[in-house]
């Protein structure tokens, strides 16, 4: 597996006018750094988030967005992007959601991440960039995912990121077609018993299977 850290970025909360003129505060603007950045336990140095309920905690330390993505998003949207664009932290070559599984672990620079679950996409995808583009991302599967930070450490742009172990056979890409799409009740109860899964996740998906008749 042949992958890289292309770009890192952080950012605080800010305020901001939408694409609808409305002003909302949300931490999706990050700067890029270009200096080495320290990962800590909920999130990189010089990062946060707004809305502590939905973003943000151990299990979504990290924002991962993958950089082979963009293309489609300019040329089928014609939306002008770069690294960070969409709120990530880490934007990522080489890693796209059928070769990420839930628990896999990363080494990058001095620090191991672990997946935890896709990128659930709120309305400030939307309100930043385009109408309904959270959706877009639920339906063309471009998601990207979440580390988890399980030795804190400092990593710095064009890092490599190797693969230090897979813990699960659940790729981001088969976890999206699941919840999103599924009516299979056993199948979404299978997928919560993933022991990496994140416990935001597992309760939505064990929601969404209890309202499934058996």
């Amino acid at each position: 597996m042949n992958a890289k850290l292309v770009s890192i970025q952080v950012g605080k909360p800010k305020k901001s006018a939408g694409k609808n003129g409305n002003i909302f505060e949300s931490g999706i603007f990050k700067n890029k750094i270009d200096v080495p950045v320290y990962a800590k336990r909920l999130n990189l140095v010089g990062d946060a988030q707004s809305d502590l309920k939905n973003h943000g905690g151990i299990d979504k330390a990290v924002n991962v967005y993958p950089s082979e993505h963009y293309r489609y998003f300019m040329e089928k949207y014609s939306l002008e992007l770069s690294g960070g664009a969409f709120g990530e932290n880490f934007t990522t070559e080489g890693l796209i959601e059928n070769s990420v599984y839930i628990g896999d672990i990363f080494q990058i620079g001095g620090a191991v991440f672990q997946v935890s679950q896709p990128r659930q996409p709120c309305w400030k995808l939307s309100a930043r960039w385009m109408e309904k583009l959270d959706r877009i991302f639920v339906q063309s599967g471009k998601t990207g995912w979440y580390f988890r930070v399980i030795d804190e450490g400092t990593v710095q742009q064009n890092s490599l990121i190797k693969l230090v172990e897979r813990k699960s056979d659940w790729s981001i890409q088969k976890v999206n077609d699941i919840f999103y799409h599924s009516h299979n009740r056993d199948e979404l109860n299978l997928l919560a018993e993933c022991p990496y899964i994140s416990e935001n996740w597992r309760i939505s998906i064990k929601k969404k299977a209890d309202k499934i008749p058996a």
